[in-house]
């Protein structure tokens, strides 16, 4: 009986090894297949890298002709151009887009050529989100917004710090020069932030103060711009509350709220070809917004109606920036992705032009 067990105890036994000799011949194979499945996947990516490499390289080149075509403008039209945006600098010492008729298209290739590190400002102790750049009273400044909560503003000509405001409780998302509080005839020097503690805030830095703050949206301000009417009396800020909103900085007073994007409104641009000053509306026929989402689109907005005018969503990603063109750019917009694409759209078809 002993021997009866004994011999049944190794007949389980080596059924038990069958089995697992079985199990490895199977994890074996499957091993086998999974990494004849990883080479033949990192074989169609590494396809698919290489055709996107050379899309972009294709793409990149046409833009780049393009680009160039465009900037080759006769000698008297430059000169015109010039002669403008001088003579705005000189009546009210200010030398930025809001107060000029035209812009200057750069020259890309002489940057590059003759660009060199003029001033290094040392004084943020975290990352440094945003910086605006503006004249006034013919002096240079520098604002910036950081990780750190603070704003900060910087004297360009003397290379230093001449203010520094931290009020905001979280980080500082987006700084912007206001033209308007300059040109109100009380040419205050006033800069604008937007914070992940849901405020906007404009602070003279100057008198080394705080004017106004702006509390009404419900969670973190990503972007905010003034508009190109009425002097700048208007600002748009956008919101991971997923809507923007349009207020008037004189009377601090939100006006409109644009409802539509399924996530973080992260930037937004006013329509810079209506300039007329004075007009007495907040915008009139012709005035719009653009903005861009988290939710991968980008989408124009009527200022007076709130409508939402134009819908675009061939981004495959997060949209970071978005921007009206100007000059031989008039009616489409630039906006730029974390699927690592910069696209052009045209507003009148509605469509993507590259």
């Amino acid at each position: 009986i002993q021997i009866q067990n004994k011999h049944n105890e190794i007949n389980v036994l080596n059924q038990n090894i069958q089995l697992k000799d079985k199990q490895i011949i199977d994890k074996d194979k499957l091993i086998q297949q999974m990494e004849r499945d990883f080479n033949d996947k990192q074989k169609k990516l590494q396809y698919q890298y290489e055709q996107s490499i050379k899309l972009l390289e294709d793409k990149n080149l046409q833009l780049t002709q393009d680009f160039q075509i465009l900037s080759k403008k006769p000698i008297d039209q430059g000169k015109e151009e010039k002669d403008e945006q001088k003579q705005s600098k000189n009546q009210d010492g200010s030398s930025s887009i809001m107060s000029s008729g035209t812009t200057h298209t750069p020259n890309f290739d002489s940057f590059r050529s003759s660009s060199k590190l003029l001033n290094t400002f040392t004084g943020h102790t975290s990352n440094v989100y945003s910086i605006d750049y503006s004249t006034f009273d013919d002096g240079q400044f520098i604002c910036s917004g950081s990780t750190d909560n603070t704003v900060r503003v910087w004297d360009v000509d003397n290379n230093k710090q001449i203010q520094s405001f931290n009020k905001h409780s979280s980080c500082v998302y987006c700084v912007k020069f206001s033209q308007y509080h300059y040109h109100d005839n009380k040419h205050r020097h006033v800069i604008c932030s937007s914070s992940l503690d849901k405020t906007i805030r404009f602070w003279d830095f100057k008198h080394n103060k705080q004017l106004q703050v702006f509390n009404e949206h419900s969670d973190r301000v990503c972007g905010i711009e003034f508009s190109s009417f009425n002097g700048g009396r208007y600002l748009c800020s956008g919101s991971g509350d997923k809507t923007m909103r349009l207020w008037d900085v004189e009377t601090s007073k939100s006006l409109h709220v644009f409802n539509g994007h399924e996530s973080d409104v992260c930037n937004n641009n006013n329509d810079n070809n209506n300039k007329m000053n004075n007009i007495g509306v907040i915008g009139g026929n012709g005035y719009t917004i653009c903005s861009g989402s988290w939710d991968t689109t980008i989408r124009i907005w009527d200022i007076e109606t709130t409508k939402q005018l134009i819908l675009f969503k061939r981004h495959t990603d997060d949209v970071r920036s978005v921007k009206y063109g100007s000059n031989e750019l008039l009616n489409t917009i630039l906006s730029g992705s974390d699927d690592r694409s910069v696209r052009l759209w045209d507003i009148r078809s509605g469509k993507q032009i590259q």
